[in-house]
């Protein structure tokens, strides 16, 4: 009776030189842009870090371009914190 497609709203993907952040387009259905991707160089991440949250964790990362800091955040679910620390540890060692 019911028909729920469940999909994930965001993918990280980390490649040999960029970090990929492809996120699903929440505005309203009139103004959507489908998929919001930002491709951030690699060398350009000063700093990126995992906080708790009131939803569970937030994905901190803050990025150096063009002399500017920009600092973007992304909550995640409680459950999703051993594989975004994975994740943080291969783009900035400890």
């Amino acid at each position: 009776m019911f028909n729920r497609h469940i999909a994930s709203k965001m993918a990280l993907v980390r490649t040999d030189g960029y970090l990929i952040i492809a996120q699903e387009d929440l505005t309203s259905e009139e103004d959507s842009h489908g998929l919001v991707t930002q491709f951030c160089p690699l060398p350009s991440v000063r700093r990126m870090a995992l906080n708790p949250s009131s939803a569970g964790q937030e994905l901190v990362i803050t990025l150096s371009l063009h002399g500017l800091d920009h600092t973007l955040r992304r909550a995640f679910p409680p459950g999703a914190q051993p594989a975004l620390q994975d994740f943080v540890n291969s783009i900035v060692p400890n």
